[in-house]
């Protein structure tokens, strides 16, 4: 019997670590701010910022799911519209 540890080996890297750079984290500001829904984005970072309890902020997670959900179905962001 054998009382040798096996050589270390490096962890597989899960498909779900976040391995972005700065480059990539512009893109999705961009995307969100080019949706309108850029301030209710603010808001919810805001939110949760203050109560550190998502359950705290569900009013402004939904407005902000909203607003994403109008524009990915083809609607103007309310910000467009408002701007008319």
């Amino acid at each position: 019997m054998s009382t040798a540890a096996a050589p270390a080996t490096k962890p597989p890297q899960s498909p779900h670590i976040w391995t972005g750079n700065a480059d990539q984290e512009d893109r999705v500001e961009t995307l969100i701010k080019k949706s309108g829904c850029w301030d209710l984005h603010l808001k919810v970072s805001d939110c949760m910022g203050e109560h550190r309890d998502w359950r705290k902020c569900q009013d402004v997670v939904k407005e902000f799911r909203t607003c994403v959900q109008s524009v990915q179905v083809g609607e103007p962001p309310k910000d467009a519209e408002e701007k008319k």
